[in-house]
């Protein structure tokens, strides 16, 4: 992404105890997933976006601007349990299989491919769908602490993905239910949001038409209350997209229309001092 998205942030490296590696951290109950995400989308080196909250650990693998994979220590998000769960294998086929994976050292997709329960294209394309699912369930998560480490992985046993971080930021808020406490974050109803967007800008996330109708109608007059009911969606949906766009620095928040109120921002992330990592 070039733009420099997610408003300005303090959230400074940590240099990890080898010497070599840089870390930046923070906490979801201060700053939401797709702030995080806006921000390391101004990092152009690969990382990974560490995510722990209790007992679950869930990783993001970032790549010149993508999401190129995912995983999670949450057994719930594992492949066999995915393919239960969408009804590509059957509840006696997934207790059948998982016996026989305990007993091998064989991985499960080869496993479905030689017992004839899969093509290997269909194991390729699930595997690729239970990777984006395990992304889109961080967006549910408002506790929990948040660690990027800069550098490069080893991709052995990757099946990848290509999913570009701004439509990652998009259809996540897309799914998260709590709408207040999004629009929380960038002002009240009487808030006006100025645009901040070129027609580039709109076709590199990937923008549908009743996408690009809302983000047309900010014109640095309208407020949050106006935009939401008269945009081409539902309120709540419409509310979404517009938390979106100001975390992409699509759109920005100015000030109340009635107030002398200085102008809002998201919020910046915490910085964690040495001592705490």
């Amino acid at each position: 992404m070039r733009r420099n998205i997610g408003g300005h942030s303090d959230m400074d490296p940590q240099r990890h105890s080898d010497g070599k590696q840089f870390q930046y951290r923070g906490d979801l109950s201060e700053t939401p997933l797709p702030e995080i995400l806006a921000r390391v989308g101004q990092f152009t080196v690969p990382g990974v976006l560490e995510a722990a909250r209790d007992d679950v650990t869930t990783e993001i693998y970032i790549r010149d601007g993508h999401v190129v994979h995912a995983r999670s220590s949450d057994i719930g998000t594992s492949l066999g349990v995915y393919l239960r769960r969408v009804g590509l294998l059957t509840q006696d086929q997934f207790r059948q299989v998982m016996r026989e994976r305990r007993q091998t050292t064989y991985r499960l997709g080869v496993l479905l491919v030689e017992r004839g329960l899969m093509a290997p294209g269909q194991v390729h394309e699930a595997i690729q769908r239970q990777t984006e699912a395990i992304v889109w369930s961080l967006f549910s998560w408002w506790q929990g602490s948040i660690k990027f480490k800069l550098g490069p992985w080893d991709p052995v046993d990757m099946i990848g993905i290509q999913l570009p971080l701004g439509r990652v930021i998009i259809d996540g808020i897309k799914r998260q239910t709590d709408v207040r406490q999004l629009m929380a974050r960038i002002g009240g109803r009487d808030t006006v949001l100025e645009p901040a967007f070129t027609v580039e800008d709109a076709v590199e996330v990937g923008l549908s038409a009743e996408d690009f109708a809302l983000l047309s109608l900010i014109d640095g007059h309208r407020t949050l209350y106006e935009l939401c009911t008269r945009g081409p969606k539902g309120g709540k949906d419409n509310a979404k997209f517009l938390y979106a766009m100001v975390v992409l620095d699509l759109a920005r928040p100015i000030h109340d229309r009635d107030s002398e109120a200085a102008p809002v921002s998201i919020r910046a992330f915490r910085r964690s001092d040495d001592s705490a990592a």
